[in-house]
């Protein structure tokens, strides 16, 4: 490396380091993230990160999908929710933790706890969601480096989520349910952390009667819904 270039790195290193160090401290909230993208691109969807090797703990939440893409993954307070088509047009879900195999793909934060922030106006639609968290992340002055986990509990007047799994997906559309959503909000590594095309967030839901959960594509959300944040 050249002194040229050597200088170079130093000073954009510096210059990272000093703007994590201005970065509120609740604006980044650690993050196990599990993945291969050249793997991925290359359909090889075996395991990044084994069951066995998982800490989860009660406030853990996280999305993503199993080894082989067999199920779609949805975490909340430390329960996985393994989910995928069964072969009689319905949908099979597991709440086990397994003791073998793993995930090709998965994001996981485990906060000391979580705190309500706000309660939301009603929420028309994904974008909607998306520019609410874009405003929350500007006014709590967090800048391109916010990391942070999210989980919300309100009345979901309509979700569309899907199950991105093989050898066949599945989308559904549900109306009327109670929901949890989980997710992650990030700006300046989304490849990573498999923000949505387009968004600064990934968002996955699970309806709470039916104890059934899957990616959010789309989502109408009643007003008053409970937004908690990493405390």
């Amino acid at each position: 490396m050249t002194l040229r270039a050597s200088l170079l790195l130093a000073a954009s290193l510096i210059t990272l380091n000093t703007a994590y160090a201005e970065t509120p401290s609740n604006c980044i909230t650690s993050v196990s993230s599990h993945s291969n993208r050249a793997n991925a691109e290359a359909k090889n969807y075996a395991a990044n990160v084994a069951w066995k090797d998982l800490a989860l703990t009660p406030t853990s939440v996280g999305y993503g999908s199993a080894a082989g893409r067999e199920y779609e993954l949805t975490i909340v307070d430390g329960k996985v929710y393994r989910v995928r088509p069964d072969d009689k047009g319905g949908i099979e879900v597991l709440t086990d933790t397994p003791s073998e195999g793993g995930a090709f793909m998965l994001q996981l934060a485990s906060p000391q706890s979580w705190k309500e922030h706000s309660k939301l106006d009603a929420i028309s639609s994904f974008d909607d969601l998306s520019f609410a968290f874009d405003e929350l992340v500007d006014d709590m002055g967090c800048g391109d480096l916010a990391l942070i986990p999210f989980k919300i509990t309100g009345k979901a007047n309509k979700v569309s989520w899907s199950l991105d799994t093989l050898p066949e997906p599945l989308v559904t559309d549900s109306t009327d349910e109670t929901v949890t959503i989980v997710g992650l909000y990030n700006r300046n590594e989304k490849v990573r952390y498999f923000m949505v095309p387009g968004y600064n967030l990934h968002a996955h839901v699970v309806l709470d009667g039916k104890q059934q959960a899957g990616h959010i594509r789309d989502l109408e959300l009643a007003e008053g819904a409970t937004l908690y944040l990493p405390e």
